[in-house]
């Protein structure tokens, strides 16, 4: 049986280009998808910010929207601003309970 060493070279490079292509596919899955996502989010973003003037005045309106999505500590308003979070479960419907040392209502299923 004779081998053509065209053939063969031929069969070998379309070999190492799926090896290539796997090895690339496993360094893609391997860094994670997500974090490779936020990565470029975050660098277009730098770039961004990288494109605007050193010097921010007063008139600039996305240093004007960064600081008023701000939250603060001492803000007295903040309370409003912010959802509340209600619970899809049931509450305790019977008598009174004893109190416990943490003030806890019971739960649903107490007897």
């Amino acid at each position: 049986k004779r081998i053509d060493p065209k053939l063969e070279r031929l069969r070998k490079r379309e070999e190492e280009a799926k090896e290539v292509e796997r090895l690339e596919k496993f360094k893609t899955w391997g860094s994670g998808v997500t974090q490779q996502k936020s990565r470029e989010e975050q660098m277009a973003e730098d770039a961004i910010e990288m494109s605007k003037p050193f010097a921010r005045y007063k008139d600039d309106k996305d240093l004007d929207k960064l600081y008023r999505n701000r939250s603060r500590v001492d803000d007295p308003m903040a309370h409003l601003l912010t959802k509340k979070v209600e619970s899809n479960k049931p509450l305790y419907k019977g008598p009174p309970p004893p109190t416990n040392r943490y003030n806890l209502w019971p739960g649903y299923r107490w007897d």
